[in-house]
């Protein structure tokens, strides 16, 4: 019944947020969607009209960071991007990216933007009401009201204090989109065809575009240097500086150097975001470069090897943020708990680190790859080999360099020369058991004429 009562007062607040903007009384509409929040989490929600109405409430209140914020989750809960709301949400975003490009560097007067905490009243928020950011943005009686709200009343989050963070990635997907429409359409475009002053380009030169993946994006090269764009033309990345790639399951990592990189981008085509990551030596103050990276995975875990590191980089995509390395002791509980209480072992107290005995060496244990699997590194930051917890002993024993992150069912293994799947047992897994998704849309990739492509729609393609 408590569960409910906040469903429903939530619901309330929201529906008033509704009438208050639609009646362009925009301080009461903030109000009473920062009561309604009070009552939602963000995170586990899946209801896409709860942060379009904060992204347009916040963009009109001049609040650009903030509306930046709820932007993230709109986009994470839109499906159908060829719709004229989501197009319409598009140069909203694009609009608040300029606003807080020209508020960089600038404080801002307190009277025109609004503060939010998790600890805020309804008489801390102060707001100036300015006029919409753009016409094409639907009124409030277009946001259907909340169907979904959390099921026990979380505190206010507040995802504008994380983003600002400096040590958290770096978002660059669509300010890095500079061009424009190529005149093709007799009668010209209208403001919301040219939103975002971004390309969806008849041709692009390149030297080389790769097959798009299954969310219809493809990697395109042009001097050395890789590029993203999608089925509908739009370039997501120019090709600037990263010049290698590694990707799977939707995820796309452009990397600088193709051997020890020093900076990675990820490009995640499941929601159309990508960021550059933290340095490598915010992980490891020892470590210039990252090392090996392997493929991401579904479940958005990446794994590098970064140069003088006993441990492995263990990055999550999704939350944008390092895994933090696990302590000695909780290590050595987590191999006592599979039953390993027999091991020899040591603690070095200085560096937290955990040794076992194999053989007459003393190795490092690292961090968990998943599925009872871990990595062995000796004392001069090389691999000694991997720990996989076979429980039996039919495994093959195999030659690898690197093993990337358990998921679904396998984990990748590479060497010098090769890659391929492995199950936790350290079993290969025969290449005609993996199953990738296949693009399905219906663009196709056009060559014009030597290093000129273009994108087009291919109605009904099989």
């Amino acid at each position: 019944m408590y569960s409910q009562t906040n469903k429903e007062i939530a619901s309330i607040y929201i529906k008033r947020a509704e009438k208050n903007f639609n009646e362009q009384k925009t301080s009461e509409a903030v109000k009473s969607y920062v009561k309604a929040l009070k009552y939602i989490d963000l995170s586990s929600n899946t209801d896409i009209s709860i942060p379009k109405l904060g992204m347009v409430l916040f963009a009109k209140a001049n609040n650009f960071s903030k509306a930046k914020a709820y932007s993230k989750d709109y986009f994470r809960l839109a499906t159908d991007k060829t719709t004229d709301e989501y197009l319409s949400m598009l140069e909203l975003y694009v609009d608040i990216l300029d606003k807080l490009e020209g508020e960089q560097g600038t404080k801002n007067d307190k009277n025109e933007t609004i503060e939010v905490s998790s600890n805020s009243t309804v008489q801390d928020v102060e707001i100036k009401a300015s006029k919409p950011i753009i016409q094409e943005v639907k009124k409030a009686s277009s946001i259907p009201l909340a169907k979904e709200v959390a099921q026990n009343k979380p505190k206010l989050v507040a995802p504008a204090d994380i983003i600002e963070n400096p040590s958290l990635p770096k978002e660059v997907v669509s300010e890095r989109i500079t061009t424009s429409y190529s005149p093709r359409k007799k009668g010209g475009y209208t403001k919301l065809e040219l939103a975002e002053q971004k390309a969806y380009p008849s041709t692009i030169n390149a030297d080389k575009i790769y097959p798009f993946n299954s969310n219809g994006v493809a990697i395109f090269e042009k001097s050395g240097k890789l590029g993203l764009i999608n089925d509908q033309g739009r370039v997501f990345l120019y090709p600037e500086e990263y010049k290698d790639f590694v990707a799977y399951d939707g995820y796309i990592i452009l990397k600088d150097r193709k051997q020890y990189p020093t900076k990675l981008y990820c490009f995640n085509s499941n929601i159309n975001f990508g960021f550059i990551l933290p340095p490598v030596r915010e992980y490891n103050s020892l470590s210039s470069t990252y090392g090996k990276v392997m493929k991401p995975r579904g479940n958005g875990i990446l794994i590098t090897y970064p140069n003088n590191s006993l441990n492995v980089l263990k990055f999550d995509l999704n939350r944008g943020e390092f895994i933090a390395k696990p302590t000695a002791n909780e290590l050595l509980k987590r191999i006592q708990a599979l039953g390993e209480s027999n091991i020899e072992y040591e603690i070095d107290k200085n560096r937290d680190l955990l040794k076992i005995k194999m053989g007459e060496k003393w190795i490092v244990l690292g961090a968990h790859l998943g599925g009872d699997i871990y990595p062995l590194f000796k004392e001069d930051y090389s691999i000694y080999g991997y720990a996989f917890n076979k429980r039996d002993d039919n495994s093959e024993k195999r030659t690898m360099s690197y093993l990337g992150a358990y998921y679904n069912g396998r984990i990748q293994a590479s060497s010098s020369k090769e890659t391929w799947w492995l199950d936790k047992r350290s079993s290969a897994i025969k290449t005609e058991e993996i199953v990738e998704k296949k693009y399905k849309g219906e663009g196709e990739i056009i060559k014009v004429r030597d290093k000129t492509y273009k994108v087009e729609s291919i109605a009904d393609k099989q």
